[in-house]
C-alpha cells in the first residue's frame, strides 16, 4: 500500500486539479451537460492506470496507508466504436469522482469525469454536487456504451488477456 503514495499523490493532484479547476472556471450558466469534465491520457505508471487495467469492477482498493483515498472499478463495456471503457469512483478526501476511461493503444484515457464533494466520501455512496449531474453522466454512458456491461467472467478473461480480444 505504500508503494502507490507518490504516485497516487500525483494522480490525484492532476485528476482533482484539472477536474476542480475546470469546476471552477465554468460561467455560472453552465449548463448540467457542460459541467461534466473532461480529462485525457492516464500514465502507464500511475495507480489509476494499473487499477483500470487489472482490477475487478466491484473491488475498491485502497490507495493510501490511511485509507483516505480509494478506487473502485464499476463496471466494463465495450463502446460504440469498439473500445473497452471502464466506469470508476475514485474518493479522495472529501472529493467523490466518478470517471470513464476507455483503453486505446495500449493505455488508459479518461472519457468524462464527475466531481462531487462528500463528507461521507469513502463510505462508498455517491452523492453529486450539482442538480442532475449524476443524470447527464449516466447519459453519457449509455451514448458510448454499445451494447451491455460485461459480466463478471467476461471482464476477467479480458484482463486475464490484457485487454485483447
Amino acid at each position: 500500500a505504500g508503494q502507490w503514495a507518490t504516485p497516487l499523490a500525483a494522480s490525484l493532484a492532476l485528476a482533482i486539479g484539472i477536474g476542480v479547476g475546470m469546476l471552477f472556471a465554468l460561467p455560472t450558466n453552465t449548463s448540467i451537460g457542460e459541467a461534466m469534465l473532461f480529462a485525457g491520457v492516464i500514465d502507464q505508471d500511475q495507480p489509476i492506470h494499473q487499477i483500470l487495467e487489472s482490477g475487478r469492477s466491484a473491488e475498491t482498493v485502497f490507495l493510501d496507508d490511511g485509507q483516505t483515498a480509494s478506487m473502485t472499478p464499476v463496471l466494463t463495456f465495450k463502446s460504440t466504436s469498439g473500445e473497452y471503457c471502464r466506469e470508476f469512483i475514485l474518493v479522495a478526501n472529501e472529493f467523490n469522482n466518478r470517471a470513464v476511461a476507455c483503453r486505446r493503444n495500449e493505455g488508459w484515457a479518461i472519457q468524462f469525469v464527475a466531481i462531487s464533494t462528500s463528507e461521507n466520501a469513502l463510505d462508498g455512496s455517491y452523492s453529486t454536487a450539482l442538480p442532475g449531474v449524476s443524470n447527464a453522466f449516466d447519459t453519457m454512458v449509455d451514448e458510448l456504451i454499445d451494447d451491455v456491461p460485461l459480466n463478471a467472467p467476461t471482464e476477467s478473461t479480458l484482463i486475464q488477456k490484457q485487454w485483447r480480444d
